[in-house]
């Protein structure tokens, strides 16, 4: 199943209580110097910044915990997953990565397809 994220959240707008305070560094390598490469939303302004030293790119202010919980909600809710009771979203990293392994080890012995829709990394 392939799905086109962009079309589900294009129209998706954060407001300034919904976004973190922007970081003052890479979140990969600490490096302070990132330049902008695309505005991702105006008002407030949410840019995607590259890093000059490891070159990762981020967006410059992040969604909080509670804008990304009522994200997925919506987002599980699509037609794309009605009647799938397979999709699964974790925060705690230790509990996502058993259940990879898990899913993993499956698919390596030929039980099972694996599929990864999202994988999304923290800073923790």
């Amino acid at each position: 199943m392939k799905i086109n994220a962009a079309r589900f959240h294009k129209s998706l707008h954060l407001a300034d209580n919904e976004l973190l305070p922007p970081d003052s560094a890479c979140v990969f390598c600490g490096f302070i110097k990132r330049f902008p490469v695309y505005l991702l939303q105006e008002n407030p302004e949410v840019s995607l910044l590259k890093c000059h030293h490891c070159g990762a790119a981020i967006a410059s202010r992040l969604p909080t915990s509670e804008a990304l919980e009522m994200y997925y909600q919506k987002y599980y809710a699509t037609q794309f997953f009605k009647g799938k009771n397979d999709c699964v979203t974790f925060i705690d990293t230790l509990k996502f990565g058993s259940h990879l392994a898990e899913k993993i080890n499956k698919h390596l012995t030929g039980s099972s397809s694996l599929k990864i829709l999202d994988f999304g990394g923290g800073t923790d």
